[in-house]
């Protein structure tokens, strides 16, 4: 595990956040946490917590997402169960969120807290 601590800390209700695919964030994910089509990414409407990861864990709608698109935390759906618990395998925790109009769930590997300037703009 690289000690990222940018993508295991927990998130809240109504944080905002910023979607990432970034090789050297994701350098240590040895599943697939995200659908692939030829010109983008995809997150589904719900991942099967219990059998995740396996051949078929990504249900509903497909949602297309784009490295740096923003969204809202609506909840922690928790961590599948074949993953450990502790804070290294937070990576692997499940969220609900809303993009681009749309509810999802993605992983938190995906998922950078955006931080606030004290001038008012959020980076």
């Amino acid at each position: 595990m690289d000690g990222n601590l940018r993508i295991r800390s927990r998130l809240w209700p109504g944080q905002l956040i910023s979607i990432t695919f970034d090789d050297e964030i994701l350098g240590d994910i040895e599943f697939s946490t995200a659908g692939y089509r030829r010109t983008h990414h995809v997150f589904f409407e719900n991942i099967r917590l219990d059998s995740w990861p396996s051949w078929n864990d990504y249900f509903g709608d497909e949602i297309r997402i784009h490295d740096g698109d923003i969204a809202t935390v609506m909840k922690r759906m928790g961590r599948p169960m074949s993953i450990s618990d502790g804070r290294q395998w937070a990576i692997y925790d499940v969220y609900e969120v809303l993009i681009n109009g749309k509810i999802c769930q993605t992983f938190r590997c995906h998922m950078l807290p955006l931080t606030y300037s004290s001038s008012g703009g959020v980076r």
